[in-house]
């Protein structure tokens, strides 16, 4: 289960987002105690890590990756309209040209799993049938 909803509400969405940025896609244990040390300290600064200590103390969460994702494929779309090459895009945020132009046109799936492979086939115009199963449909 996300904590994401309960993160916005404590310490706001800029500051959710880079938590994510920094520990997106892999669990996190939140300290009770905070260190002006502390890696979450960096991110967030003081008095945002005392109140996510405050609020999540000893509870260790998948971080996942929704809000950071949603950010970075706006400032993807909104570098693509300012007239920036999709190749030059790609080398700023680290991705392929391929992933630049699935992002504009709307088509960024997961890669992985039954069900997204039957939406890219739909996607595609294809139909997918194997064990007795259409894209479509969904079952025979």
């Amino acid at each position: 289960m996300s904590i994401e909803p309960e993160l916005v509400q404590a310490i706001g969405r800029e500051k959710t987002i880079a938590i994510e940025q920094a520990f997106g896609g892999q669990r996190k244990y939140f300290a009770a105690k905070v260190r002006p040390d502390d890696r979450m300290v960096q991110v967030i600064g003081l008095d945002a890590a005392r109140i996510v200590a405050r609020e999540f103390a000893g509870l260790r969460s998948y971080i996942p990756m929704t809000l950071a994702k949603i950010e970075r494929n706006r400032a993807i779309r909104q570098a693509v309209l300012s007239g920036f090459s999709k190749a030059k895009v790609a080398g700023r945020f680290g991705l392929s040209e391929r992933t630049i132009r699935m992002i504009c046109e709307g088509l960024a799936q997961p890669l992985w799993g039954a069900r997204a492979r039957n939406q890219r086939i739909t996607a595609q115009g294809r139909v997918y049938e194997r064990h007795g199963r259409t894209a479509d449909s969904g079952r025979a």
